[in-house]
């Protein structure tokens, strides 16, 4: 972790702490991500990049209320990547993520929540000659409502735009996800959720290829007698191709699988299901940009 994103937590964590306090609804996490690619012989993971990507990540949010029908949130999150049992030269393989995400939330009729929510993040990577940084900034629009004991979750989003650099860039892309959990019992919920991502690769100002990605997973999460306990099996589909006219060759793939543990801790006043769906459970555009933009290089 470098100065300034350890920085930046060491002002997010005692901030939401604090505004417990203030009757707010806030919550502090951390978790882990196992994710591992499959080694195949049309993959576009060069042999100099690592296929094993394992996260942990750290972040919290808080919710304010300005009146019964309106609040607003913010929410920061950052991400570690561990790659130290790869060999090869790792070019350009993730390091570490930081992102900052406001939203504003509506309540609508029975009781069914929607937000807009602005997002910037940064994204390091070590390179082979030096490290760089790299960052993006979009939006996204969600609808959360609850059906009997399903609440279920639909956003639609969009990277609006990111920074260039000689090698590669963090691209602009379109995404969408569906989350549905259902509660079996007032201590178990069960999920499942779908998100799928498309976004161009740069060299400097010349698109080169469209990369795709669909992520499904299967959660389930226990409320523990402080905090929540979740874990979970994500599938990932990736899929690289030449972009009309870049000449730059044939389709592409590269599949993976990654098991996950997530441990969230709430202060003051806790969050509704269909606020934590909002703030957990969201595509993670800034994942598909950082590992797209960086091993699909």
């Amino acid at each position: 972790m470098n100065l300034k994103s350890l920085l930046t937590i060491l002002t997010i964590v005692p901030t939401i702490s604090s505004f417990a306090h203030a009757e707010m609804k806030s919550e502090l996490f951390t978790g882990y991500n196992g994710l591992g690619f499959e080694r195949n012989d049309n993959d576009f993971i060069g042999t100099d990049e690592a296929a094993k990507l394992k996260t942990t990540n750290l972040g919290g949010y808080f919710i304010k209320e300005i009146n019964d029908d309106l609040s607003i949130s913010v929410l920061g999150k950052y991400v570690n990547f561990d790659t130290s049992d790869f060999t090869g030269t790792e070019d350009d393989t993730p390091s570490e993520t930081l992102e900052i995400e406001a939203s504003v939330m509506k309540t609508l009729a029975n009781d069914s929540l929607m937000s807009f929510s602005g997002f910037y993040a940064d994204a390091n990577t070590t390179q082979e000659s030096a490290n760089a940084s790299k960052t993006m900034q979009g939006y996204n629009v969600s609808f959360v409502n609850d059906f009997n004991k399903i609440t279920y979750m639909i956003t639609l989003g969009k990277q609006t735009d990111g920074s260039v650099e000689a090698q590669d860039t963090v691209r602009n892309g379109d995404y969408a996800g569906l989350t549905l959990s259902r509660e079996m019992n007032d201590k178990l919920d069960i999920g499942f959720s779908y998100n799928t991502f498309v976004g161009k690769e740069y060299d400097e100002t010349v698109i080169k290829t469209e990369q795709t990605s669909q992520v499904s997973s299967l959660f389930a999460q226990y409320k523990l007698s402080k905090g929540y306990l979740q874990a979970g099996y994500k599938i990932y589909e990736n899929e690289r191709k030449d972009v009309e006219g870049s000449g730059y060759g044939t389709s592409e793939e590269a599949d993976g699988d990654a098991y996950f543990l997530t441990y969230s801790l709430p202060f003051g006043n806790a969050a509704s299901k269909k606020e934590r769906m909002l703030m957990m459970h969201k595509p993670d555009i800034v994942e598909f940009s950082t590992i797209g933009g960086s091993v699909g290089d």
